[in-house]
């Protein structure tokens, strides 16, 4: 089995379901950041980009943060649209944290097999939170025996996420249309709403959001913790009046970088610094 080296890509599969040879993007891949050596939950990171890019400010500085906090952290290189669609990005995540689970539970990684969460920034938010409402789906392409490990994440950590696909009706771009790629469909969009989609045992969830974010609504949010309310399910919600979209951790502003030690401690009030 491949050791995790910190940096290096780790390749969820040889040979990834609905793969399309000659693509120019890399296969599906964690990248770690691990603490240390000893055994510690861990969080995945999804930068966001709207399903066809992943900002790279959203991703390793955040993976090298947590690690500073003495959590785990890896960088899911998931695909993205146009080349690939909807299931595919799903797919990947799921995998991910079925990959955590299995080398874990083999102590192949120094990984706690039940603190694994998932955290993503806008496109990237809402993977993580569908990830953490279509768990119960069996896989679609099963392949090995990572493929039957539990795909529920044990805490989600949606940041400034897109929550609310039926709300965005805006044709040729959008979230949305990166996932399907399909005019406006009503039941589609429900069904890619994780606020429509809580499950009565879906993990935990931290979630934040700015006031004046002109991109994502900060009603995205609002909706997914009265969803996650109504439901019974743990949730931790983080408004600030001022500022804008994509501001990953923030570094340059004082009261909104406040995010970072929040989720950390989310996270280590639920063991995750073992």
């Amino acid at each position: 089995m491949k050791p995790f080296e910190n940096g290096a890509p780790y390749p969820l599969w040889d040979e990834p379901p609905l793969w399309q040879e000659g693509s120019e993007q890399p296969k599906p891949c964690l990248r770690p950041y691990l603490a240390d050596q000893r055994r510690r939950g861990a969080v995945i990171v999804c930068a966001g980009g709207g399903y066809v890019f992943k900002s790279e400010f959203e991703a390793g500085p955040v993976a090298g943060f947590f690690a500073s906090q003495g959590i785990h952290a890896f960088v899911l290189e998931y695909r993205l649209a146009p080349q690939y669609r909807h299931p595919c990005q799903l797919m990947d995540a799921q995998r991910a944290v079925r990959t955590l689970r299995h080398l874990a539970k083999e102590g192949a990684i120094p990984v706690l097999e039940d603190h694994i969460a998932i955290l993503g920034f806008s496109a990237g938010g809402h993977l993580a939170a569908l990830t953490a409402t279509e768990y119960m789906q069996p896989p679609l392409y099963p392949k090995d025996a990572i493929d039957w490990e539990s795909a529920r994440p044990d805490a989600v950590l949606p940041c400034y996420a897109r929550l609310r696909l039926y709300e965005d009706r805006r044709e040729g771009q959008g979230c949305r249309y990166a996932l399907t790629g399909l005019p406006y469909h009503e039941e589609t969009a429900r069904a890619l709403s994780p606020d429509l989609r809580v499950q009565p045992d879906s993990p935990p969830f931290f979630l934040w959001h700015t006031m004046t974010d002109q991109s994502v609504p900060v009603e995205d949010s609002i909706s997914m913790a009265l969803a996650l309310h109504a439901k019974g399910i743990p949730c931790e919600l983080h408004l600030f009046p001022q500022g804008r979209h994509g501001l990953g951790l923030a570094p340059d502003h004082e009261d909104l970088r406040q995010w970072c030690g929040l989720a950390a401690s989310f996270l280590r009030l639920r063991g995750f610094q073992g």
